[in-house]
């Protein structure tokens, strides 16, 4: 209490009771009243009582809007809202109770306050009716009841099931591997149905990865980390007494592909292989892009890339000759690539081999006791092997099983057959092996068997042979003279190989081929050839025509820029023949438009002009070439001009109406009868100056002095020094311009040089070159160059005894740093010979000595001025 009176009110009050404003809760407070009239303000009244002010509070209003939601056999779910008024004090809870039909009595449900504005009311008897009401509560005390409008039958509703799929999984669900999966749906049906969840029409099983969520109406599954496995068709399955929903959801799980199968390795030679395997079972849920093909050797751990971009499952892989080769495949997709799948066994890069001939000329050679030796010749064929081995087998003669003679293979033409039985009759056979495979069996005996009688003469070959064939005479002689007869023997076998396979009328997509016919044609007349081609790139052989009759052949559908191979064999009634194989063709016109030029040279600059040269491409298409288009661009610019219209007939052309101190660059393209090439490379810029003019001074025999002027334009900078180069003609290399730097010890600032150490029998090109500090200039060449004057004839030396030679003695001089040097203290009419050697921190070279002696004697200098 603060003691200090404070009037309430400002105008008198006329009523007997006032309404005091503006207290503060939880302050005590005293009143007192004063009466007025015309005459004035009375004596205070008494004091009140001490008021210490508060809230009114009473019971809270009934609770409202009270609704029924929902309901079964046993239990009713109701909701309402928070009543109007609170009675002052806030609402602790709320009570629900509930009254059976045919009482007057209400029960109490809960025993302790709901909190909420919703509540489930349990434990209803099937069949009864009920009444429900709700009160509010505070700390004073239950509001007045609300009470549901309608009775309450308890009894279940039955709704059959029905199952929605949430948007975010209709159709189908689509995660990577390692993502989660989340299917959600919404499951409506009286009474809750049971939900059962199935992958692929089989039941799901529950682990650490699979929650199942039945949070009525929202059923969800969640699998955590998905794998390639996890892809399917999964169902839900909703069903109560009313019957039975469900829905399906596809899942697609993104992964790598998984190993390719079957890879195989065919078509093997010394350069190169044809590798081909098959699509994995799983591609990983998406489409495979490519394939990645490695090798490597035996002896390597890291594996060699092939190809990283394959789409087809066939490729053909270069080979290293007589290198053994492992492969592996692994297919690719958006997601990334797969596990590889390697060959088992390595390959060896060498041609392919087949069956080699049989053994020749097998024989007896000698016969003892208890052995045979037997010698043969090697055979014609080996199969493209040189691995040759042999196996021998023995025989007793009426014996029906054969005997291996020895372990493994032989590689000699001869053996020696012991631990044979004295007086015992064999057979012996023998048969070439190599990696391809095993040769027929050759038996001892002879092929050739004559039989004669006293009215007869059988003559028997054995093993008929095309050699075989010929005019056989047979001679029967007595005392009383001698008859002949003749018989012709035509032994039938598969013809021989064709001669001179020729391919001719390349287009895009025929050619013509032509051959001979085999020299042998098998003793009966050839019926047809056959003719395959292959494509180079794949290495697969296929028939073109079996029914070819004529020596000549025209081959269709050719892809244009794919590479061919042919092979033709006649056939006759006895089989076909060996195949011959042409050369490598590309399927294409004959002839082409040319190949780019060599970048173009700037040989002369001027302010308003440039001379550009350039040389002939290499290749002409096929076709003579009729000219060159010249184009031109500032150094900066995208768009190249052409400097001529009609093409350029020479090598050279002067491009005229430039702008001083512009940079330009060209290209030249050439022309022929099909068309115009690509464009050459680009020249380097030249700047539109005029350059340094050069002029010749003295020339000797083997020294030329050089003298030019300053350039016009110093390009902004002062001029640093000169750069004087030379080159001799007929000297220079393919792919060189052939140029050497004359002053490489030091920087030339005077205008005049003199080049030494001169051929005085070749012809020699100069030129010079300024320089600042941004860079070089364009060089000038010395026109009209001339040669060192030819050498005087050789003196004629008489014949005479030649001396002893004398024993050279070397002396050294001095160690210079540049590639010059002038020698000092000589002696007139004294022959000297000279020899040099580089040296460094490791030692010295081996040294180049002068050819000839030279001779110390004054020369005489001729002046010949060239040009000013």
């Amino acid at each position: 209490m603060t003691g200090k009176w404070i009037r309430v009110n400002k105008t008198p009050v006329l009523d007997l009771r006032y309404r005091v404003s503006g207290l503060f809760e939880g302050n005590t407070y005293e009143f007192r009243v004063f009466a007025e009239n015309i005459a004035g303000i009375s004596e205070p009244s008494l004091t009140s009582d001490p008021i210490k002010a508060t809230r009114a509070i009473t019971k809270p209003g009934p609770p409202g809007n009270l609704k029924l939601k929902d309901w079964s056999k046993s239990h009713a779910d109701i909701c309402w809202t928070k009543p109007t008024r609170d009675g002052g004090s806030p609402i602790l809870g709320y009570v629900i109770e509930a009254q059976k039909s045919g009482t007057a009595q209400w029960d109490r449900i809960n025993k302790d306050l709901v909190k909420m504005c919703a509540y489930r009311v349990p434990g209803l008897i099937e069949g009864l009716e009920y009444r429900l009401r709700v009160r509010a509560t505070n700390k004073v005390g239950d509001s007045e009841p609300r009470e549901l409008p309608q009775t309450i039958l308890a009894k279940d509703i039955l709704v059959p099931p029905e199952v929605v799929v949430d948007v975010s999984c209709r159709d189908s669900v689509t995660v990577r591997a390692g993502q989660i999966i989340s299917l959600i749906t919404r499951v409506k049906g009286r009474p809750d149905p049971e939900i059962t969840w199935t992958k692929d029409a089989r039941a799901l099983p529950r682990d650490k990865r699979t929650q199942m969520n039945n949070n009525y109406p929202l059923c969800e599954l969640i699998i955590d980390d998905a794998v390639r496995s996890d892809y399917g068709k999964y169902a839900i399955v909703a069903k109560n007494s009313s019957g039975q929903a469900q829905a399906t959801i596809l899942v697609n799980v993104l992964d790598t592909p998984g190993a390719c199968q079957n890879i195989k390795v065919a078509y093997v030679t010394k350069k190169s292989c044809m590798v081909s395997w098959e699509n994995p079972e799983d591609n990983g849920g998406t489409e495979i892009t490519q394939y990645i093909i490695e090798c490597r050797q035996p002896s390597q751990r890291g594996w060699t890339v092939v190809s990283n971009d394959c789409t087809k499952r066939l490729i053909k892989a270069p080979l290293t000759e007589s290198c053994e080769y492992f492969f592996r495949v692994s297919a690719e997709n958006k997601i990334g690539a797969g596990p590889p799948t390697e060959t088992k066994t390595p390959v060896l890069a060498v041609d392919p081999i087949e069956k080699p001939g049989e053994p020749i000329d097998f024989h007896i050679s000698e016969i003892g006791k208890t052995f045979c030796f037997l010698k043969w010749k090697k055979p014609d064929y080996d199969g493209g092997s040189r691995n040759l081995g042999y196996h021998i087998e023995k025989k007793p003669k009426e014996a029906d099983e054969w005997e291996r003679l020895h372990k493994g293979a032989i590689k000699e033409t001869y053996f020696m057959a012991d631990r044979c039985i004295e007086n015992q009759i064999y057979q012996f056979r023998v048969q070439t092996k190599n990696e391809g495979g095993e040769s027929n069996w050759v038996t001892t005996g002879p092929r050739l068997q004559i039989e004669s009688g006293a009215d007869f003469s059988k003559l028997l070959i054995t093993g008929a042979r095309r050699t075989d064939s010929g005019k056989y005479a047979v001679t029967a002689s007595n005392n009383a003279g001698t008859c002949s007869a003749h018989a012709k023997i035509i032994v039938l076998d598969r013809p021989g190989p064709i001669r001179d396979l020729k391919i001719s009328g390349i287009t895009n997509d025929r050619c013509h081929l032509a051959w001979e016919i085999p020299e042998d044609d098998g003793g009966c007349d050839i019926y047809n050839y056959i003719i395959e081609k292959c494509e180079t790139k794949r290495g697969v052989w296929s028939v073109h025509s079996n029914a070819v009759i004529t020596n000549k052949a025209k081959v269709t559908r050719l892809i244009e820029g794919n590479g061919y191979m042919f092979r033709v064999r006649a056939e006759n009634k006895m089989g076909s023949g060996p195949a011959v194989q042409s050369e490598g063709i590309v399927a294409g016109t004959q002839f082409s438009v040319p190949g780019a030029p060599e970048a173009p040279e700037v040989i002369k600059i001027a302010k308003e002009e440039m001379t550009v040269q350039w040389s002939e491409p290499e290749k002409d298409g096929g076709k003579p070439i009729t000219g060159y288009l010249l184009e031109k661009r500032e150094e900066h610019a995208v768009k190249w001009s052409p400097v001529n219209k009609d093409p350029i007939p020479g090598t050279r052309f002067t491009v005229t109406g430039l702008l001083p101190l512009h940079e330009y660059q060209y290209r030249v393209k050439a022309v022929n009868e099909i068309g115009i090439s690509n464009p050459s490379k680009a020249s380097r810029a030249i700047t539109a100056k005029d350059a340094v003019g050069m002029l010749l001074i003295i020339i000797t025999k083997s020294t030329v002095t050089l003298g030019w002027t300053k350039p016009v334009s110093d390009g902004g900078a002062p001029i640093i020094g000169y750069v004087v180069e030379m080159r001799a003609q007929g000297s220079v290399k393919k792919g060189e311009d052939g140029w050497k730097r004359c002053n490489v010890a030091a920087q030339l600032i005077i205008c005049e040089f003199t080049v030494t150490s001169l051929d005085e029998n070749l012809v020699y090109e100069f030129r010079v070159s300024a320089q600042n500090q941004v860079g070089m200039s364009l060089p000038c060449n010395l026109e009209g160059e001339e040669a060192p004057p030819p050498p005087p004839p050789p003196p004629v030396i008489e014949e005479e005894e030649k001396p002893e030679p004398e024993k050279e003695v070397w002396n050294a001089y001095t160690t210079v740093k540049g590639l010059t040097v002038s020698i000092s203290g000589l002696k007139e009419g004294k022959r000297y010979k000279f020899r040099v050697a580089a040296k460094n921190t490791m030692g010295l070279s081996l040294f180049t000595e002068t050819r000839d002696p030279v001779e110390i004697k004054e020369q005489m200098c001729k002046l010949c001025l060239i040009k000013h």
